[in-house]
């Protein structure tokens, strides 16, 4: 129940303190988050179409599998093992197909996230010293412990 208005204190804590210790350069910084808010509603949509896609293709396959292993009589009697062998490899291609974008887009999206506090970082540091002021070690640690309560 504390952490909406604890989080919204602390943030604005620290936005001010930002202010105080850089200047408006703080809203370079400030300015990389509010953009990244959408961009995870957009990654987020498309982690959630991805993993879908990847679950009906495993699915489709399992159904299959359990077709065969409850049938397993009949196929035999058949000779139909080949043909389902193929379908069942076929889905299983389909279903690492999947696999594999899901876990691509994954690892971008983690990317994406760790760099976040980097882009905010620079963003912040080249705003203060485009407007002309030194970056020294002093500033740039402060700004960086502020960042991290972000």
């Amino acid at each position: 129940g504390h952490a909406v208005w604890y989080s919204f204190l602390q943030i604005s804590l620290a936005i001010y303190f930002l202010w105080q210790q850089m200047g408006p350069s703080c809203l370079g910084g400030v300015a990389v988050i509010i953009v990244m808010i959408p961009l995870n509603k957009i990654l987020g949509t498309w982690m959630g179409r991805l993993q879908k896609k990847l679950m009906i293709a495993r699915d489709n396959r399992v159904d299959v599998n359990n077709e065969v292993l409850s049938n397993m009589k009949v196929i035999k009697l058949q000779a139909w093992e080949g043909s389902f062998k193929k379908r069942i490899e076929g889905l299983r291609r389909i279903e690492l197909k999947c696999l594999r974008g899901y876990i691509l887009a994954n690892c971008f999206v983690m990317m994406m996230w760790t760099a976040v506090p980097l882009c905010v970082a620079l963003a912040t540091f080249a705003a203060y010293t485009l407007s002309g002021h030194d970056l020294d070690v002093a500033n740039a640690l402060t700004a960086l412990a502020l960042f991290d309560i972000l």
